[in-house]
């Protein structure tokens, strides 16, 4: 830049804050874009099975897949791929009660 005048690094640096501003604009649109697809997700993750609203229901932070499937009269197989579910879709998480998981509703 040493060689270039006064006018012309003024010049490069206002284009380069209007390139910086135009990528926050994007970056704003994009995490907007995100939340959006993740809530559609989780929507329809739920909306699509009465058990797995049952099973989100029951996440509470102290019970374990298998405690969850005897409350719901279901094989814990079947709790566990719809929990899989769930923690995919980021509506639940798991939490360590010492060696057990048991799982927590994140919203």
């Amino acid at each position: 830049m040493s060689n270039m005048t006064e006018d012309e690094q003024t010049e490069i640096l206002l284009a380069l804050h209007k390139i910086e501003d135009r990528l926050q604009e994007i970056a704003e649109i994009l995490r907007v874009g995100y939340r959006e697809t993740i809530e559609a997700t989780q929507r329809r993750v739920m909306a699509g099975s009465r058990l797995r609203q049952k099973i989100y229901g029951l996440c509470d932070g102290t019970r374990s897949v298998g405690q969850i499937a005897k409350a719901l009269s279901r094989s814990v197989q079947q709790i566990s791929n719809n929990i899989a579910l769930l923690q995919s879709a980021g509506l639940i998480r798991e939490v360590r009660k010492g060696k057990e998981k048991c799982y927590s509703r994140t919203r």
